[in-house]
């Protein structure tokens, strides 16, 4: 499987988000999910007449009528549009030249590059520098249409698919780097929602949740840049388990969490729904000024739309494809939280859930019918508990065994993951939550 197999190559940084939130419900229904269209008997009882009227309604503040809130979870002063009414729907991880920011003067995005931190080599020793695919950018799509985010439901958080043609890392006519054909779009995993217990109320939205992707590469459709890459090198390392029986390809799988929202001059510090809400309403309200400016022959060319992307912290691995694992399902044993756990660090009002997790095993190479390694993926597990990103402490986490004709009997412990070096916020960055453990 996947995860268990080296080497893997781990990245991080950010993704953005651009979809267009006109079908959004979360203040009032505006929109028919079960229809896909309008609602028009409440837009009717708002004044709402002509398709031609919904941009200055969607994006203006509501005010609220009698009984309003009886209805529905309504709540006046918001644009019905929320965030993004402009947005195109694209998506792919944050380097300085992606997104191109429309409005640089109002909009902007995280710094730095989604890139190659290190690897796991076959060998089970982390390497952090010292090889040219350290610090390569990942991309989507590079010289293509941007990838797109689609919600092909927008009730349901498991319904968020990511459409892809190509991953690159460099691009193509580089020294190093690789460049595949997806097998098929990424569907939203492991959806979430209290992946960030929001202590301070610092999160915004959505930032609370998290999900994982998984997207396929097959060999025939790699190109691995190095010509001839150094022994011991990424590069060289994968090219030699690509000709392995019972590998397909590349499998890159990541966790977006940590959304954050209002990026920009337009937006003051510390962002707060309270203080971007109006400011958002703000530049819609001139963006259709100066259309209907455009329109009438005022200004000599189209504003540009306010596209107020939202972007995720995103953490990711790369590793062999093994024949019988999905393209976009993360395969191995899935681990589920038995009910809630108690904090060491922060004091938390009450309990909290983990998130799911999975487990992969490896037999010994001196002894097939042993256990050599473990690998347990806790990218979408352990909860933070604010906007820091800094992860919950729980203590120390055992893992153990119960005997198969009786898997109630106590557990034996056979190895455990502390908090510090285990799963803290340095240690999950560095391996993008995946643990390697000798058994």
């Amino acid at each position: 499987m996947g995860l268990i197999h080296l080497p893997r190559a781990y990245f991080n940084g950010f993704t953005y988000w651009d979809p267009s939130t006109m079908n959004n419900n979360d203040y009032q229904p505006v929109y028919d999910p079960a229809n896909a269209r309008l609602n028009w008997p409440w837009l009717q009882r708002h004044g709402f007449e002509t398709a031609q009227q919904y941009d200055q309604y969607a994006t203006t503040p509501t005010v609220g009528t009698p009984n309003e809130g009886a209805n529905v979870n309504y709540v006046s002063g918001i644009p019905p549009a929320e965030w993004n009414y402009y947005g195109g729907n694209n998506c792919g991880f944050v380097n300085p030249a992606a997104p191109a920011i429309e409005q640089p003067q109002n909009f902007g995005k995280p710094p730095g590059t989604l890139a190659i931190t290190g690897f796991t080599n076959p060998g089970g020793t982390l390497v952090t520098s010292g090889d040219p695919w350290i610090g390569l950018p990942l991309q989507l799509n590079l010289g293509l249409p941007p990838a797109k985010l689609v919600d092909v439901d927008p009730v349901c958080p498991w319904s968020s698919q990511i459409f892809c043609d190509t991953i690159n890392l460099a691009a193509p006519g580089d020294a190093s780097g690789l460049v595949g054909q997806t097998a098929g779009r990424a569907h939203s995993r492991w959806v979430f929602f209290l992946r960030n217990v929001n202590l301070n109320g610092d999160v915004l939205i959505a930032g609370v949740g998290s999900a994982a992707f998984q997207l396929g590469i097959r060999t025939g459709q790699l190109q691995i840049f190095d010509q001839q890459p150094a022994s011991g090198s990424l590069a060289s390392d994968l090219i030699d388990v690509l000709v392995q029986p019972g590998v397909k390809g590349l499998m890159v799988r990541f966790v977006t969490y940590l959304t954050v929202y209002f990026q920009g001059p337009a937006f003051p510090a510390p962002h707060t729904t309270a203080t971007c809400w109006p400011q958002i309403t703000q530049l819609y309200a001139e963006y259709l000024e100066q259309r209907q400016q455009y329109e009438s022959g005022q200004l000599a060319s189209p504003p540009p739309p306010p596209v107020n992307r939202a972007y995720s912290k995103t953490v990711g691995w790369i590793a062999p494809w093994f024949d019988g694992e999905l393209h976009s399902a993360p395969g191995g044993r899935m681990l589920a939280p038995a009910g809630p756990a108690t904090a060491l660090q922060p004091t938390l009002p009450k309990p909290t859930l983990i998130g799911p997790a999975v487990v992969e095993a490896a037999a010994s190479p001196t002894n097939p019918a042993a256990v050599g390694r473990i690998a347990i993926d806790l990218g979408s597990t352990m909860p933070e508990y604010d906007a820091t990103a800094t992860k919950i402490d729980f203590g120390t986490f055992n893992i153990g065994l119960a005997p198969l004709n009786n898997p109630r009997a106590p557990a034996t412990t056979i190895s455990s993951i502390p908090y510090a070096g285990g799963y803290d916020t340095p240690t999950y960055t560095l391996t993008s939550g995946v643990v390697d453990i000798p058994a």
